[in-house]
């Protein structure tokens, strides 16, 4: 039996099947060569199938970007519609290619993120977002991030290289029904908007560092004040690197370990601390 003769229901599903069942690293990039685009391109009835379906649309990742991008990210929201995103989105400012310029690729990614972060929020479902640049005063207004109650699982983390201090706030006000959180480096959480968070059963925190102040995730009241937002968590994991599980060689963050006698966790059942 060929292709053309399966049904058209089935085709769909196979469509939404090559871009859902993927690592989000490894879900469909937003550039002419990917597997959407592909697919769209093989015949008039795919394309007509997989213009329809939209949520072959709605998984994606932005990690490398041209001068197209931002007309392609465009083209992604318009053909998912209203659906739930799940996105993979890892901005580091360095290794830029020395004949594009860092601050002609910094303007590729700035116009690609402006959209994804003033008009999707409300629609994200399961999102990676780790941005890293040289300078705090790099980042514009709009980089922002204040997801909606629609918000399922959040891997963030974003921060300046050069003063390694965190640079965009996360806000965590409406997004009442996140399951899984992960916060990276020197991620900056809003603790006076963020209400009780019931439904969230997973934190994980990667690459902690004990310098960084009082506003941060990291340090021992703030930490122990977040958890206190969480009475259903389960697993907490505290990982240096996130790489290591030699536990002989850990050397856990103090403000992890000074933090554990005051955590009052009822339904935890999981804890990890990890260090390389």
């Amino acid at each position: 039996m060929s292709c053309q003769s399966l049904p058209n229901e089935l085709l769909r599903m196979v469509f939404v099947h090559s871009v859902r069942e993927r690592h989000k690293k490894d879900a469909p990039s937003i550039a002419i060569s990917s597997t959407p685009i592909a697919i769209s391109h093989v015949c008039r009835r795919w394309r007509e199938l997989a213009i329809a379906e939209k949520e072959m649309w709605a998984t994606f990742s932005l990690a490398e970007v041209n001068e197209w991008t931002a007309d392609l990210l465009q083209l992604w929201l318009d053909r998912s519609r209203d659906s739930r995103l799940s996105l993979y989105v890892n901005a580091y400012m360095d290794g830029v290619p020395r004949e594009i310029g860092l601050d002609l690729y910094r303007t590729w990614f700035y116009n690609a993120l402006e959209s994804l972060l003033t008009t999707t929020q409300h629609r994200w479902q399961d999102v990676f977002i780790e941005f890293y640049a040289f300078d705090p005063d790099d980042f514009p207004d709009f980089l922002k991030l204040r997801p909606s109650p629609n918000l399922r699982s959040l891997a963030f983390g974003a921060c300046a290289y050069a003063v390694s201090l965190p640079i965009i706030g996360l806000n965590l006000e409406n997004a009442t029904n996140l399951r899984s959180l992960t916060l990276i480096g020197e991620a900056l959480l809003e603790l006076d908007t963020t209400p009780l968070l019931p439904n969230l059963t997973v934190l994980k925190i990667e690459n902690p560092l004990d310098h960084v102040d009082g506003l941060s995730i990291h340090s021992l009241q703030f930490f122990v004040d977040f958890c206190r937002l969480l009475p259903n968590l389960e697993h907490l994991r505290i990982d240096g690197d996130g790489t290591s599980r030699d536990a002989e060689n850990a050397n856990i963050p103090l403000s992890a370990i000074a933090a554990i006698p005051f955590l009052e966790l009822p339904q935890l059942v999981r804890l990890e601390l990890y260090e390389g």
